[in-house]
């Protein structure tokens, strides 16, 4: 069985949604206390480009 989804994940997200893709992941990370690198996989994994892009 795999990990529960980390709910700062969509917190993440949002954070990103809300600022239409001009906040940096650094801002990000820092916001929500882990590190520029999880925030960095959250997106790619995630797709958020295509999700900013489909809204």
């Amino acid at each position: 069985m795999g990990r529960k989804r980390d709910p700062k994940r969509d917190e993440a997200f949002d954070l990103y949604k809300a600022s239409s893709g001009n906040i940096r992941l650094t801002e990000i990370a820092y916001q929500l206390s882990v590190s520029e690198g999880t925030v960095r996989g959250w997106k790619a994994k995630d797709k958020w480009e295509s999700l900013i892009a489909g809204s």
